[in-house]
């Protein structure tokens, strides 16, 4: 599917053409189903005895169809979904893109931030999505349950995201093709709303229902000092990478290496290593120790390229709160000032600011476990 910010962009073209009343509610729509953590909320359908897929547009319309007419939200939202059919067909069709290799995902997902900022500076977006009053009674509300508040806030960081790399699969090039085609067949499918004939034909678009291998499959585990051993320099080159990208002045070089690795080792026992990979790859890890009745969550690091779209964090969270000790009653951590997104993130599940490290470089973030717990089922969907 195409991402929030070319959805965003292709949303906005359309208004310049055909002005809407309710501007923002159309713009919410138009990025509103990849809030959603069901997948189903994109009204998938099985064609050719399953070995296809499209989207439902057609069952869209007969279940909001009084909506679609009047509400900007519903519009939007209906838009997108044939926004995301015009995508695949562009990438698997004509770029050519297959998703079984390892790690064709992931650079498809970097092209997606890599793009965004050409796509932002091009098409002179800025953030317009506001949460209209009274959301919470739509049908479409009803119908799914939409990770609204954080998805917001990673399209806040887009704005902001300056990722390092050149786009492989998805390029400026191929986001222009795909934002023209959808602005005018979406204006097309305008027409055929107040005609009531000539819709958007779904099925011929439909696209092939791939099997992906395990390695698209990301697992979350617990290590031992063996492993650990084994998989040292991986986490190390995350660790590096994101210290490069948030703290350029302090950052890790390869001669580094030896001592964070003694360091690690010798007090390996008291900590615990939580894993995400992808097939070999560790694209990331969580560290937490044990001090009498308080977690303390020392580290959470994600390779740059699987920090949005992956579930990475919500996996290592879910991870974790399957192995709390019985004695935990506090979470803390210890976060950088200059990590703002970080920051949200804890006090969003529910951890507060309860003091400083000596330097005055971090805060320490603390909160009760069962109250985390709770928030985090509800933000994350961990259970």
């Amino acid at each position: 599917m195409a991402s929030r910010i070319v959805h965003l962009a292709i949303a906005n073209e359309i208004t310049k053409i055909h002005p809407l009343p309710e501007p923002e509610r159309f713009f919410l729509g138009s990025i509103l189903p990849d809030a959603c953590p069901d997948r189903q909320a994109h009204y998938n359908r099985l064609l050719a005895n399953g070995t296809k897929k499209t989207n439902d547009l057609s069952g869209f319309r007969q279940r909001f169809g009084s909506q679609l007419l009047c509400d900007p939200l519903y519009l939007g939202y209906y838009l997108h979904l044939l926004q995301d059919i015009l995508f695949r067909n562009e990438i698997y069709g004509v770029v050519g893109f297959d998703p079984r290799p390892a790690g064709n995902v992931a650079q498809l997902h970097l092209d997606y931030r890599l793009t965004n900022r050409y796509v932002i500076d091009k098409y002179r977006l800025t953030n317009q999505v506001r949460v209209p009053a009274g959301l919470e009674a739509e049908p479409l509300w009803k119908e799914w349950q939409f990770a609204l508040t954080s998805f917001l806030e990673e399209l806040a960081q887009d704005f902001h995201d300056t990722p390092q790399g050149t786009p492989k699969y998805f390029t400026e090039t191929v986001a222009d093709r795909l934002i023209d085609r959808s602005v005018r067949l979406c204006l097309q499918e305008l027409e055929a709303m107040k005609c009531g004939d000539g819709y958007f034909e779904e099925d011929r678009y439909a696209w092939k229902k791939w099997s992906l291998p395990t390695h698209e499959i990301i697992r979350f585990r617990q290590i031992d000092l063996s492993e650990f051993d084994r998989l040292a320099s991986q986490i190390f080159a995350i660790l590096s990478r994101n210290m490069l990208a948030l703290h350029p002045e302090q950052t890790l070089s390869d001669d580094d290496y030896p001592a964070w690795f003694a360091y690690q080792t010798e007090h390996f026992g008291e900590k615990t290593f939580l894993l995400a990979e992808d097939d070999a790859q560790v694209v990331g890890y969580l560290q937490y120790s044990l001090r009498q009745t308080t977690l303390l969550i020392e580290e959470i690091e994600i390779a740059p390229e699987y920090q949005v779209h992956f579930g990475i964090l919500r996996g290592l969270l879910r991870a974790l709160a399957a192995q709390i000790p019985p004695q935990a009653e506090t979470a803390a951590a210890y976060i950088h000032k200059d990590n703002l997104r970080s920051a949200r993130i804890a006090e969003k599940l529910g951890l507060s600011p309860a003091g400083e490290t000596p330097s005055g470089k971090s805060r320490l973030y603390a909160g009760s476990i069962r109250t985390i717990l709770e928030t985090a089922g509800a933000f994350f969907r961990l259970r």
